[in-house]
């Protein structure tokens, strides 16, 4: 398909040549010359930016490694998905009896949690009433004592 493009593009190129009345080897050139006039617009602009070329070449260079260690990262998650779904069929585990038994793992957990909570509300409820018993009792005391 790609190639079906190509040979139109390049035969248009041709016609557009003929018609003009330029050879290969013209416009070839010409083509050089544009493409080196806009690499010179492209380094007049970078340094009129302040980009050095060096350091926009590093640039690039850190993209790409950035690039290819993300495309390397995301095989080694697929490589480490495709051996814990391995490990599941070859222990007999289906893959929704798993999410369900970490989803009830992790209920429980909540539970654990929220109950360890209410203890520990129960506990200084309890505090709180023994300590309100013994202001009572000592002010019944003093009551006594000062009758």
């Amino acid at each position: 398909m790609e190639s079906k493009e190509y040979l139109r593009a390049r035969e248009a190129q041709e016609r557009l040549r003929q018609r003009l009345g330029i050879t290969e080897q013209e416009y070839e050139e010409k083509l050089k010359k544009e493409a080196h006039k806009r690499k010179v617009e492209q380094e007049r602009l970078r340094q009129r930016l302040g980009i050095n070329e060096q350091e926009h070449e590093e640039k690039l260079k850190k993209e790409a490694e950035e690039a290819h260690k993300r495309k390397v990262e995301s095989k080694e998650y697929l490589r480490a998905r495709e051996a814990k779904e391995r490990l599941r069929q070859r222990l007999g585990i289906n893959e929704q009896e798993h999410e369900e038994k970490l989803k009830k793992e992790a209920h429980k957990r909540k539970v654990e949690q929220m109950e360890s909570k209410e203890y520990l509300r129960a506990k200084e409820a309890k505090e709180r009433l023994r300590q309100r018993l013994r202001q009572i009792n000592e002010k019944e005391k003093a009551k006594q004592e000062h009758e």
